[in-house]
C-alpha cells in the first residue's frame, strides 16, 4: 500500500493497520530477545494480548513477519522514487532517495504519530535481527526477492521499457537489490557511527562504475 493511499483510508482500514504493526512490533520484540527458531505464535499472541487466531489474520506464520517489514519498507522507497523528477537519471532517483536514511525516516511519512513510533521501532528490532543472522534475515525475509521485484516495475516505468523485456528491468533491479542490501548488512555489522547513506552512497559509486 502506497503512502498516499493509507492517508486515504477510513477508520476500519486504519485500525486493521494499527493492529498489524502492534502484532508485527511483539513478533520481532520475540525474535529479537529468544531467537527466531524459539519463537512461537503463541509466545506472540501472548506478548501482543491478542488471541493466535487474531495472529493469523493478518500473519500466515511467525516468518511472515519479517518478510512484512520488507515489502512496506521497499514499497515506502518505491512511491518515493516515482516521485522523483522523471528526467533524472534512474540511478540518481534511487541514490537521492536512499542518501540521507534519516531524512525519509517514516515519522516524516506518517500522519498517524503512534503508527510512525510502531513503524520506527519494528524497523529497530528488524534490524537488530539482521545483524545477528544477515543470511537469515535475508533469506527468512525474502530481503532481494521483494526488493528485486518491487525495483523492476520501477526501472521498467523510468526506463518505459516495453512489456517483453523482462531481462533488462530485471537485471538492474537484482544489481540494485544487492547493492542495497550488501551495504546495508555491513553497516549493521561494522556497528559504525557512520551514516547508512554513506554506505549506500558508496554502493551506488560502485554501480555506476559498471556504466
Amino acid at each position: 500500500m502506497s503512502i498516499a493511499a493509507e492517508h486515504d483510508l477510513g477508520p476500519w482500514e486504519r485500525r486493521r493497520i494499527h493492529t498489524s504493526l502492534e502484532i508485527e512490533c511483539a513478533a520481532l520484540a520475540q525474535i529479537v530477545e529468544h531467537g527466531l527458531d524459539s519463537v512461537t505464535v503463541e509466545q506472540i499472541a501472548d506478548a501482543a494480548g491478542i488471541s493466535t487466531r487474531t495472529f493469523f489474520r493478518y500473519f500466515k506464520n511467525v516468518r511472515d513477519v519479517l518478510t512484512a517489514v520488507t515489502v512496506r519498507e521497499t514499497e515506502r522507497l518505491c512511491v518515493l522514487v516515482r516521485a522523483r523528477p522523471k528526467d533524472e537519471p534512474l540511478l540518481d532517483a534511487f541514490r537521492a532517495v536512499y542518501k540521507d536514511f534519516a531524512a525519509i525516516d517514516l515519522g516524516i511519512q506518517d500522519t498517524d504519530q503512534e503508527d510512525a513510533e510502531l513503524k520506527s521501532t519494528s524497523l529497530a528490532y528488524w534490524g537488530r535481527i539482521v545483524q545477528r543472522d544477515p543470511e537469515a534475515g535475508r533469506s527468512l525475509g525474502h530481503v532481494t526477492e521483494v526488493m528485486t521485484e518491487r525495483f523492476s516495475a520501477v526501472i521498467r516505468e523510468r526506463l518505459d521499457l516495453p512489456e517483453e523485456d523482462f531481462i533488462t528491468a530485471g537485471v538492474l533491479a537484482a544489481a540494485l537489490a544487492g547493492a542495497v542490501w550488501f551495504a546495508y548488512v555491513h553497516w549493521l555489522q561494522l556497528d559504525t557511527t557512520a551514516s547508512l547513506g554513506t554506505y549506500l552512497d558508496s554502493a551506488f559509486d560502485c554501480l555506476a562504475a559498471l556504466g
